[in-house]
């Protein structure tokens, strides 16, 4: 860090943050292994950073990025915060100096990944493209948001880092933590450890991010659309029938040991106890409708069965007319594809493939969970429904912030092919960018957005409104700005009007692209564009605009990764607006036409990755349970909507709400809870209170959730500044961890679910209580016999180690999922009657 000063006249002329100055402080430590790798939230200046960093190391230096717009804003950055703009000779130096080509790199370069792999990938050389990096003094690498590679990308860029064998300075928003463990393992070769993480939630309790909330809005599919969720359920029950009357399936079924001796195949109904029950569903359904079809002659069907157990016998004459309830189906084809193939021909499971892969109920050789199919999902993600939501969403927004309005929407698609549609009266079916343009302008024409759009004005009294437009559309490909805006940007700018509308389409090339980004950007930030329309491609990470106050969520992603990038487009401050608080809204399609058919399972996992501030005010937490409110049910859509826009329009609670938030938790985040329901289980009110004895007190459960974190930390699984925090919610327990980076309190939360949930199939078993017993499972990570006996040390109150793989374990893990309720009091009969 010492010798000749690599950056001359280059200081940082603003104060460092908080979390930023701990960084510097402990830079030197930090550098032990060569590495520094900083996770901080969107927005909370990590460029910033990285650049002052880069300083102090004082040697020459190359940033790699994900994308252009990235590249470009380091030397924004560079230029705007270390040279002094009074300085000409200075800024022009370094504006030569800080190179943005790869192949020509200066004191400083900055250039994308994809640029340095076309250098591995399509020159021969790359050793000599190494050296001559060596010989220009480059010993600094700053990657930048590195996870996005990929997969051969990852090639250059460590076959790079590891000749280089610089300084390496990895910083990200969002870590890959939703990928796979071969995926983070690579991240994390060639990072380092995280050195410090700052979450959202700090960052905005320090004042570096906004206030926020987030919101949900339900949509309910148009008509054509629920026709086309219905004919996909018209295609699930043909699919069935498909299945169901084939006479192999039958005959085999039939022939199946298990139905005839049952006993001795104990181990396979005590490990999948409902299979049984499956098998017996299908006989019943079979004898009701097509056995004698399927046997050719009715005699013969009625002895079809004969040589069965006879207990099985009894349990199917008992069974009531199973051809409405088909419930078992989806079930009994994974039992037969997965749980038990063996016991079928390899032609019969083809055929089954085939059908239900045909019917879009199998992909890529995996089975559904429900007969919400890809295709019924696909009309849920796209549906024009959510059209109509964002117009509802932009005219209640707009009249809560009249013209001081920066709305943000990002969508997954252009859909320029729906730009004939454009001051036509014609249907808009399809989701994305062209679509909600012309959505929105149609009301926009129809003077349906309350005052957004007729503002009084001095010139203008009440009498008298101005019609304004104020709809800009902002992707790689496709630039629609008002006329008048369009018309800022100079003649030599060519724009084709979009008929009588008051907007242009702007015309560029694609190398042009960057510059409109930059020229849009500005006009929006200047409120000469109110609304912005773009893809989350371009504009859903790495652009930046703090002007932005409301944005509405389009696009279907679910992961970690993508969603908190989309989220940091609002979170940024602004310092024309102090007390600027975002609402960031999230869309959900919900079919009318029976459970599993809605995108919920889709935005729960996204809610999941999320950490905010619950509805009342009084937490962080991640999760979707923290926008229920008492008395509001997603299923009633149009009273769930009104909740939300009307409480959308209270900012001001929420920016009091956050800043409470230290008085009310001694740390500064709640992130990923483990909450334990008082009881939650999937069966009647009768059986609940019988439940509920089996579960472990409230005190049990601390015991369990300590006990863990102690063991972790002994497994060199989480660090030892990790502490437990506690939270009471009614009868109700959620745990979580204080002082934990992201991936360690996943990996917390993961594995205390597991042992705080009720018995499925673990491989052992914790015992608590002397006379009234109580049993959990022990995690599957620590399921190895070694493991197992280590970590019931570590739990007060656990008096034994159960393993529940022998015949004893076995018929008592039956009896403890019976009471808790995990496995039907008629499959648990069943099995002991049989067994």
């Amino acid at each position: 860090m010492e010798g000749q000063n690599t950056f001359p006249g280059v200081r940082m002329n603003q104060p460092l943050r908080d979390y930023q100055a701990r960084v510097i402080a402990s830079l030197e430590s930090m550098l032990d292994d060569g590495r520094v790798h900083i996770a901080a939230a969107p927005g909370s200046g990590k460029t910033v950073l990285g650049l002052e960093i880069m300083r102090l190391l004082n040697r020459k230096a190359l940033i790699l990025v994900p994308t252009v717009n990235l590249r470009n804003q380091w030397k924004e950055r560079f230029l705007g915060m270390f040279i002094d703009s009074n300085d000409m000779n200075a800024y022009s130096y370094w504006d030569q100096n800080f190179s943005l080509d790869i192949k020509a790199p200066g004191i400083i370069t900055c250039a994308t990944y994809q640029a340095l792999y076309t250098v591995y990938d399509k020159e021969e050389g790359f050793d000599a493209f190494i050296e001559m990096y060596k010989n220009t003094g480059v010993s600094t690498i700053i990657l930048d948001e590195a996870h996005h590679l990929k997969r051969e990308w990852w090639k250059a860029l460590t076959y790079f880092v590891e000749n280089m064998r610089s300084w390496l300075v990895a910083l990200t928003a969002t870590p890959p933590l939703d990928t796979t463990d071969i995926e983070w393992k690579r991240y994390n070769e060639l990072c380092g450890d995280i050195d410090l993480e700052i979450s959202i939630p700090e960052m905005v309790i320090k004042r570096c991010l906004c206030p926020h909330q987030d919101y949900l809005y339900i949509c309910r599919p148009t008509e054509k659309e629920e026709q086309k969720v219905a004919k996909e359920i018209s295609r699930n029950r043909e699919c069935q029938e498909q299945i169901l009357r084939d006479k192999r399936l039958y005959e085999e079924i039939k022939a199946h040991p298990i139905l005839k001796s049952p006993k001795s195949y104990s181990d396979m109904l005590l490990k999948n106890p409902d299979y049984l029950g499956h098998l017996i569903s299908y006989a019943a359904f079979i004898r009701a409708t097509w056995q004698v079809e399927l046997e050719g002659d009715r005699f013969v069907a009625e002895k079809a069965y004969d040589n069965w157990d006879k207990n099985v016998l009894r349990i199917l004459d008992a069974r009531d007319d199973e051809s409405v309830n088909m419930e078992w189906f989806l079930p009994l084809m994974k039992d037969i594809l997965e749980s038990d193939p063996d016991s079928f021909t390899l032609e019969l499971r083809d055929s089954i493939k085939m059908i239900l892969t045909n019917n879009h109920l199998m992909k890529e050789g995996k089975l559904r969970n429900s007969f919400a199919t890809e295709a019924s999902e696909k009309v849920l993600k796209n549906s024009a429904s959510k059209l109509d939501a964002i117009v509802d969403i932009i005219q209640s927004e707009s009249r809560a912030m009249g013209p001081d309005l920066r709305c943000l929407v990002l969508l997954d698609y252009i859909r320029k092919e729906d730009m004939s549609k454009v001051e036509t009266e014609d249907s808009l079916t399809d989701l994305g960018v062209a679509t909600a343009f012309e959505r929105i302008r149609r009301q926009e024409h129809l003077g349906n957005l309350e005052k957004y759009f007729e503002m009084e004005t001095p010139d203008n009294l009440a009498k008298d409104r101005v019609y304004r437009q104020r709809i800009g559309v902002l992707t790689g490909s496709l630039v629609i700005l008002p006329d008048p805006v369009a018309a800022e940007l100079g003649p030599n700018v060519k724009t084709k009007p979009l008929s009588m509308t008051g907007y242009s389409k702007v015309e560029f090339s694609s190398e042009h692209a960057e510059v409109f980004v930059s020229l849009v950007t500005d006009l929006f930030q200047r409120g000469k564009i109110e609304i912005l329309i773009g893809t989350s491609a371009l504009l859903g990470e790495g652009w930046d605009a703090p002007a932005v106050n409301t944005i509405i969520i389009g696009s279907t992603s679910a992961t970690y990764v993508k969603t908190n990038q989309m989220r940091g487009r609002a979170l940024r401050l602004n310092d024309k607006n102090p007390y600027k608080v975002s609402n960031i809204w999230h869309l959900m399609a919900l079919s009318n036409q029976g459970a599993g058919l809605s995108e919920y399972a889709s935005i729960n996992k996204r809610f999941d990755s999320i950490v905010g501030l619950s509805m009342d005010g009084a937490r962080v937490e991640n999760g979707i349970d923290r926008l229920k409110v008492p008395g509001l049910d997603m299923l009633n859509p149009d009273m769930w909507n009104r909740w939300m826009l009307e409480r959308s329009w209270d900012r001001a609670f929420v920016y009091n709400s956050w800043a409470a938030i230290p008085t009310i938790h001694k740390s500064s985040e709640v992130r990923n809870v483990v909450e334990v329901k008082n009881i939650e289980l999937a069966v009647g009110p009768q059986y609940r209170k019988l439940a509920k004895r089996y579960m472990l007190s409230a005190s049990q459960q601390r015991y369990v959730a300590e006990g863990t974190l102690k063991y972790m930390k002994i497994q060199n699984m989480l660090s030892e500044r990790c502490a437990l925090q506690t939270l009471v919610k009614g009868e109700n327990l959620s745990f979580y961890l204080d002082y934990a980076t992201e991936r360690e309190s996943r990996l917390y939360m993961n594995i205390l679910k597991q042992a705080l949930s009720p018995l499925v199939n673990p491989r052992y078993m914790l015992r608590f209580g002397f006379f009234f017993r109580k049993y959990i499972p022990v995690p599957s990570e620590f399921s190895r016999k070694e493991l197992a006996e280590s970590y019931i040390l570590y739990i007060k109150g656990a008096r034994m180690l159960v393993p529940a793989f022998d015949e004893k374990g076995k018929q008592l893990l039956l009896n403890e999922r019976l009471k808790q309720q995990t496995i039907t009091v008629e499959s648990a009969k069943m099995i002991r009657e049989l067994i």
